[in-house]
């Protein structure tokens, strides 16, 4: 979300429906470049837990004013001997003027 002049607050979380042996949310905020059309990665996280079924993070970042951002997320999650769950979310992309 917008969070003043040049500045975004990004949040992310992962839920399981009980405690889990692994969770995880793994956190990508890209820059829209226009001239090259692609959408480049300026900053990553993970936060990571275990025995327990919520997982979350969030942070305010400066940004440069005049471009589209977005935040891609994947949640991990694992039990027993169950092979690892994986979802991706990805918001729409913001302006930031």
């Amino acid at each position: 979300t917008k969070a003043g002049v040049g500045r975004i607050y990004v949040y992310a979380s992962t839920t399981g429906n009980h405690d889990l042996d692994y969770i995880s949310t793994v956190i990508d905020v890209d820059q829209y470049n226009e001239k090259d059309d692609p959408w480049d990665q300026i900053d990553a996280w993970q936060v990571e837990d275990v025995n327990t079924y919520y997982v979350s993070t969030s942070k305010y970042m400066m940004v440069d004013r005049g471009y589209y951002y977005r935040v891609h997320a994947d949640h991990v999650v694992k039990k027993g001997s169950d092979p690892y769950e994986e979802a991706t979310t990805l918001t729409d992309g913001i302006f930031i003027n």
